[in-house]
């Protein structure tokens, strides 16, 4: 299977509810050439079983969770790793993102 063009990275601490609403809005994209990366930053809540239950669904999520709380001085910069696609959206817990948001990514 060939990697996404698109991955989008979303990190999350202890807002599962934000969550399923930032989850749901990337899922929604007209645009569907794209992995979801959701990273928690040890959230110790039951983020993880809410991200398992929307992923059982959706093959293009995957779910990485810190051991510990990850310094907000630099939030995204450990969640680039394996991230070799074409772009890269940033999303965070609280995003809503327009449906054709990533359809209109540069050519």
């Amino acid at each position: 299977m060939a990697e996404p063009m698109v991955t989008t990275v979303l990190t999350t601490f202890r807002n599962p509810k934000l969550l399923v609403r930032a989850i749901k809005s990337v899922l929604s994209q007209k645009f569907s050439d794209f992995r979801l990366s959701v990273y928690d930053d040890a959230s110790g809540d039951d983020t993880e079983s809410v991200v398992a239950k929307i992923a059982a669904g959706d093959s293009r999520i995957t779910y990485h969770r810190h051991p510990t709380n990850v310094p907000r001085t630099s939030p995204f910069s450990r969640k680039m790793t394996g991230c070799f696609q074409i772009s890269i959206q940033l999303v965070c817990r609280v995003s809503r993102l327009s449906h054709k948001l990533l359809s209109c990514r540069p050519a």
